[in-house]
């Protein structure tokens, strides 16, 4: 059993029978709800070979799978293409499939889902960038165990955390930027711009968010419930069989296709085309269903309903836009007066426009157009507060220089950038290049050095 360093935990690395060209590093949470996203797998892998994400897949990840063609897919994987890789048995299980290869852990290959990815349609489910809840994070963190982003997070209908009851987050606690699944550096599960860690709280009571309402809990538990399962029982079970043999004891009992459409909040086309196995089911479509019956997810896979199960349906869910397939579009008066809103609201860290676009939801590009004086204030507000942020950090990285730069010399040590970076230790969180700048700069300008 080999030990080895990682940011935040000491891992355990199980040595497999062969020998293989990268470290056999064990996903997290298998066979459980939380068993770990494929991209959240990549990124801790590229992590404990000291290697940027970008480096990495294009070293072991691209030349493989894409020797043949004249171009470089890395855009394809990074980025928000890096949603593909979450579920599915396309470019997902391919990628999972290689990198099981790479490390000779097997269970790589059970990451996407690819069970449940060949009947359902989840990538019309998942999110667009990452989301976590900040109390895992900050137990795991405290506990010593790794920091990795669970499946169950990426997908648009779960909107809090059943263990804790608080809403999921998906922007930075400090200045309100948003990631993608994969970024070309390393996750260290702190903010790429301004360092603020994903754990921690938010400031500003404006930015506060309320507990989660009963449908955001019950849709949460419902969706852990099917990973829960799949994750759990072996490829033996005719899931898809019966969940059609369900659905159509359903529709036998409201009275039709459309009835149950209507009853749902689906398009009648949307079940017509699944009876006729034309088209995948969605998660949240299966959702609404669950929701409408009171019939947990798992179970229109696992047995046989009977018609008490459909003869008291419960109230139709909301209209919600994490309940649709789609986001419905705001009209322009809602948005107008969110960005009116965002900005009479006082805060010590005011988002960015594309951070205020996501709570709308709506287009940037769309409110870059029509409402370029509102558009311009946010982003000066922003802008402004990203720069004194910087000052301040520039400050704090000029004076831990100066300071080392002293100590040495009281000593009588050779003061060079090296020496610097030796001393300060683990004081100096930034990289090598930083710390060569800084102290160049300092030299240069002949900067007094303070006690």
């Amino acid at each position: 059993m080999i030990r080895a360093s990682y940011p935040h935990s000491s891992l355990l690395f199980f040595e497999p029978a062969a020998s293989t060209r990268c470290l056999p590093l064990q996903p997290c949470g298998l066979g459980t709800a939380f068993q770990e996203s494929l991209p959240s797998y990549l990124n801790r892998l590229a992590a404990i070979h000291s290697l940027r994400v970008a480096t990495f897949i294009s070293r072991e990840i691209v030349p493989p799978l894409f020797s043949s063609k004249s171009y470089s897919p890395l855009g394809n994987l990074l980025g928000s293409g890096s949603r593909y890789l979450l579920v599915g048995a396309g470019r997902a299980s391919t990628v999972a499939t290689l990198v099981s290869d790479l490390t000779g852990v097997r269970s790589v290959v059970n990451l996407p889902h690819v069970r449940i990815g060949r009947f359902l349609n989840l990538n019309r489910g998942v999110r667009i960038h990452v989301a976590w809840c900040p109390l895992c994070l900050a137990e795991w963190q405290d506990l010593g165990r790794p920091l990795y982003f669970p499946l169950l997070w990426s997908f648009r209908p779960v909107r809090c955390c059943v263990q804790h009851q608080v809403p999921l987050r998906d922007s930075c606690p400090g200045c309100g930027k948003v990631f993608p699944f994969l970024n070309g550096r390393s996750w260290d599960f702190r903010c790429f711009a301004c360092r603020c860690g994903l754990w921690e709280q938010e400031a500003g009571s404006a930015r506060i968010v309320g507990a989660p309402t009963k449908l955001e809990i019950d849709a949460a538990r419902s969706v852990q419930s099917l990973l829960s399962w799949f994750a759990q029982t072996p490829d033996t079970i005719a899931h898809e069989a019966l969940f059609f043999d369900n659905l159509g004891a359903a529709i036998r009992c409201v009275g039709g296709a459309k009835t149950l459409a209507r009853m749902a909040g689906l398009a009648p086309s949307v079940v017509a085309f699944w009876m006729g196995r034309r088209q995948n089911p969605t998660l949240t479509s299966l959702l609404r269903l669950s929701l409408t019956f009171g019939i947990p997810l798992p179970d229109w896979f696992t047995r046989f309903l009977a018609v008490e199960n459909f003869s008291h349906p419960l109230h139709p869910p909301p209209a919600a836009d994490w309940l649709a397939d789609r986001l419905v579009a705001k009209t322009a008066q809602e948005v107008q007066q969110a960005l009116r809103v965002s900005l009479a609201t006082p805060t010590d860290l005011p988002p960015s426009l594309n951070a205020v676009a996501k709570t709308i939801p709506a287009s940037l590009s769309q409110i870059y157009r029509a409402y370029p004086a509102l558009s311009d204030q946010i982003v000066l507000r922003h802008r402004k507060f990203i720069t004194h942020q910087k000052n301040l950090r520039a400050t704090r990285n000029a004076e831990l220089v100066r300071l080392a730069i002293l100590e040495l010399d009281n000593l009588g040590c050779p003061v060079t950038a090296d020496a610097v970076l030796s001393r300060l230790g683990s004081r100096w969180t930034l990289s090598r290049r930083r710390l060569r700048a800084v102290f160049a700069e300092i030299v240069a300008r002949a900067l007094p050095i303070t006690n």
